[in-house]
């Protein structure tokens, strides 16, 4: 699987997050275990690892739903030291401030970049047959890591789109004021569909070859399809009475999805529960392996609380992955007994968002 230096993650300190008023954790190299009954906090650890490294959340787009009830005009902090650094997060809805080393990075965009990381949860098993909101937020989550200015494409995208639907919800508007919008739309939108493009082809013959390492020799593919087809101009051209209809943009970037296929059939029809699944782990797999591409240090692992939904091959799987030389994982679960070859460096039980580090 994966070789290198380790990506290390040493500490992190949280205040006010979630569930959380304050905690610690110290992590080693290797399997980093969080057990403990449901609703106890153990994800939020992993949330908070993920904002400490990338500054997003993998379960909400506003940070502002991580801050612990009853704090929201403080905000919350996030800590901790990874690769030598020390950085710090800390957010209220008034303010975003990230320190490195006591400092303001002078390119933020480059200390995100820096900062690997491969979230796998539960939602993600639903990455074959499920919205195909969950696919693009799949390739932004990697997109974002992997592309220089992917995060300000989609920026740029996301707010062009707002104001086209705005434009569209105003019954006083009329189609010249809409064709003045039409400009930054296509040219956001083409740039963010070609940089999609361009990741799935990194990935597909990583996915293939995870996917028939995990199935046992059936053959899956993946192609992207863009929600606006070959020309987004046109389209809107087309589809303008439509949307003036429905009010809200019919065509774009934000209709885009993957087309995934085991044996040359649609898997979100005719794939079994069992094949879905493992179209998840090699979705993941695959980002991982395009992470580490290049680079001295592997992503860093934040599996939470997936292996409960696992066959024993596709554990057998994952936990071979998470376990290979120079791989940094964080994981939660409910059962740590029930997942057979997996020695954590680090076991701590999280009981009603208290931390307790066990020998």
């Amino acid at each position: 699987m994966l070789r290198g230096v380790v990506s290390m993650l040493e500490r992190i300190v949280v205040r006010n997050f979630r569930c959380f008023e304050t905690a610690q954790a110290f992590f080693s190299a290797g399997i980093n275990l969080f057990s403990g009954r449901n609703a106890q906090g153990k994800t939020s650890i992993l949330e908070a690892v993920c904002v400490l490294l990338r500054l997003s959340s993998p379960r909400t787009p506003r940070l502002a739903h991580a801050i612990r009830h009853g704090c929201e005009e403080s905000g919350f902090t996030v800590a901790g030291e990874t690769r030598g650094h020390r950085v710090e997060i800390r957010f209220s809805p008034m303010r975003r401030q990230v320190l490195v080393d006591g400092l303001p990075p002078r390119d933020l965009s480059e200390f995100v970049s820096s900062e690997r990381v491969v979230w796998f949860g539960n939602a993600d098993m639903q990455l074959a047959s499920g919205p195909a909101e969950l696919r693009r937020r799949y390739l932004d989550f990697l997109g974002g890591q992997l592309c220089r200015g992917y995060r300000r494409a989609l920026g740029a995208y996301e707010h062009a789109l707002r104001s086209r639907n705005r434009l569209l919800r105003n019954p006083g508007s009329d189609s010249r004021s809409l064709e003045a919008f039409n400009g930054p739309f296509v040219e956001a939108g083409m740039r963010l569909e070609n940089l999609r493009a361009h990741l799935v082809g990194e990935l597909v013959g990583l996915f293939r070859l995870s996917y028939a390492r995990l199935s046992g020799g059936e053959e899956a593919s993946i192609c992207y399809q863009s929600g606006s087809g070959d020309d987004l101009a046109r389209v809107l051209k087309a589809t303008s009475a439509q949307e003036r209809r429905l009010g809200h943009t019919v065509a774009g970037p934000h209709r885009d999805d993957l087309d995934i296929q085991v044996e040359g059939r649609p898997a979100a029809r005719y794939c079994s529960e069992g094949q879905q699944r493992t179209i998840a782990v090699a979705l993941k797999l695959a980002q991982a392996e395009l992470l580490g591409l290049g680079t001295e240090t592997p992503p860093v692992f934040l599996i939470d609380d997936v292996f409960g939904e696992l066959d024993a091959t596709r554990r057998s799987n994952l936990v071979e992955a998470v376990t290979s030389p120079g791989v940094q994982a964080l994981i939660t679960t409910t059962n740590a007994e029930g997942i057979a070859g997996l020695s954590p460096q680090k076991h701590y039980l999280v009981d009603g968002a208290v931390l307790h580090e066990l020998g």
